[in-house]
């Protein structure tokens, strides 16, 4: 991710710390999502099937900004948390 940021010229300041495991794998779907949007894109496959590589690494970025269902979230803390046992 660091490698990201130093080529798009962020300072050393400016580089996001990331603390938490669940964003890291968020991050690093997205960027598989969009190493293979430009993988299939330049591979000349039709433009309908290689935005399903942009709808999904976005997905992956809401699900970090925290921009998902009020059920989605709730469904995944009851799977990850055994409350009440």
């Amino acid at each position: 991710m660091e490698a990201v940021f130093s080529a798009a010229g962020a300072s050393d300041a400016e580089i996001p710390l990331v603390t938490r495991e669940r964003h890291s794998r968020q991050l690093r779907c997205a960027r598989a999502e969009i190493d293979a949007f430009a993988k299939t894109r330049s591979g000349g496959i039709a433009p309908e099937v290689t935005a399903t590589h942009l709808r999904a690494a976005a997905q992956a970025l809401e699900e970090l900004l925290g921009v998902i269902a009020p059920e989605d979230l709730l469904t995944r803390v009851f799977s990850e948390f055994c409350i009440g046992k």
